[in-house]
């Protein structure tokens, strides 16, 4: 193994395993395998694009002979879409024992340590891309001092009070923001011990009210689709323009001004078809909690809303409700983990997508040229996986979003 370095498994990472990570990310990461990803034409850290708001209205009708339309143009807005910076480090012990076994050996010991990391990866960046920017996880409740136990709520515009602990877990290291006079810095989580309570590593004193992020995130993430399909109550920015200002880039947002309801046909009918009545959208997915499915399915059956089908067949629900696949109107319904649970989205997925710098959606941060680097005094190599981009949408009219909705809450910590 005289001839054997380092280099030579940067060759076989960068050939062999970075594809297999890309094809997992796009095949598993629930928003990215619906809407895709292509590359996008970033000037420095930003991509300028055009939407237009009003058409040519140089038209008309004249007699013969008659005087032309006058000449006019298109209006157009101008997007401004920020990329931004994810990471995925990981490191392999052992690299002299591994090194003396083969190349082989090397390459299993960095793909056992890759896999569990690039999971971690997913998981993540699915969890941003339903988000809003912020990078917000949880809010504590109540002051906590000189102890280990914190109580937690949700993100509020996850409609998961009950659910505070959904996108926090053990080993995490946290930040805070937002407490009167006391923030965490860097603290570890020892233990998620239940759907509303966490335990530190050690004694901490934090504030009531204080946003949990993952360690320096605070509004650096991606932007997700809880910011893209949204009026300005959650993401008065978007894209560089204001909602206030430009109703262009607001979504359609059926609320019922906080008062829970439950979800019905009706409601789902005005999501499909409203985005065509108000942009020319065609809704061609519907996304929902798998706890608003279970609910939205159980009335349906209890109701035994059926309609008739021939001996042998599937039986199809009023409302779409099939047992082997889930639609309504036509339009598919996917479940996805990290929706907000008391939301529904309807999306003209045409005009959204993971725009992303680069040759792909991942990359090994190698900017000195090399992928692995040295553990300082140990016999140890690391390495750095990292996305650079945002979830675009071009058209925000051509979304619709349902809030204010029952649901029954999940009873237990989910292990992801």
């Amino acid at each position: 193994m005289a001839n054997f370095t380092l280099s030579v498994l940067d060759e076989v990472l960068k050939d062999v395993v970075l594809p297999e990570i890309e094809k997992l990310l796009m095949d598993e990461t629930g928003i990215l395998s619906l809407f895709g990803a292509r590359p996008g034409k970033y000037t420095g850290r930003k991509q300028i694009m055009a939407l237009k708001t009003d058409r040519n209205q140089g038209i008309g009708a004249r007699a013969e002979g008659g005087t032309l339309p006058t000449a006019q143009t298109a209006d157009y807005l101008q997007f401004e879409v920020m990329a931004k910076y994810v990471y995925g480090r990981f490191a392999v012990t052992g690299v002299a024992k591994a090194i003396g076994q083969g190349l082989g050996s090397l390459v299993n010991a960095m793909q056992e340590a890759m896999t569990d990391m690039v999971e971690s990866f997913r998981v993540n960046l699915n969890r941003i891309l339903w988000g809003d920017g912020t990078g917000k996880l949880a809010q504590v409740n109540g002051d906590v001092s000189s102890d280990t136990t914190v109580t937690v709520d949700g993100v509020t515009g996850y409609g998961q009070n009950a659910v505070g602990t959904r996108f926090l877990a053990k080993g995490m290291i946290i930040d805070t923001a937002g407490g009167a006079s006391n923030n965490l810095d860097s603290e570890s989580i020892a233990s998620v011990d239940s759907t509303t309570q966490i335990t530190m590593s050690q004694n901490v004193t934090v504030d009531d009210n204080a946003w949990i992020y993952l360690e320096d995130s605070k509004d650096k993430e991606p932007m997700g689709l809880l910011g893209i399909v949204d009026d300005g109550t959650i993401v008065s920015t978007f894209q560089n323009l204001s909602r206030s200002t430009y109703e262009q880039v607001q979504a359609l947002v059926l609320g019922n001004s906080g008062t829970g309801r439950d979800l019905t046909e009706s409601l789902l009918a005005q999501a499909v078809m409203q985005p065509y009545e108000r942009a020319g959208a065609r809704i061609d997915l519907l996304l929902m909690h798998p706890s608003m499915w279970r609910t939205y399915a159980e009335s349906l059956i209890s109701a035994d809303r059926s309609f008739l089908v021939r001996p042998n067949e599937t039986p199809v629900y009023s409302g779409g409700y099939n047992p082997a696949q889930a639609s309504y109107m036509g339009v598919p319904i996917k479940l996805d983990l990290d929706c907000p649970i008391h939301r529904v989205f309807a999306l003209d997925t045409s005009v959204i997508t993971y725009y992303y710098a680069g040759d792909g959606i991942v990359s090994w941060m190698d900017d000195d040229g090399r992928i692995l680097s040295r553990v300082a005094d140990k016999d140890a190599v690391e390495g750095v996986i990292r996305t650079y981009g945002n979830l675009v949408c071009r058209n925000p009219m051509k979304q619709c979003r349902i809030d204010d909705l029952n649901y029954t809450a999940p009873g237990f910590i989910e292990h992801r």
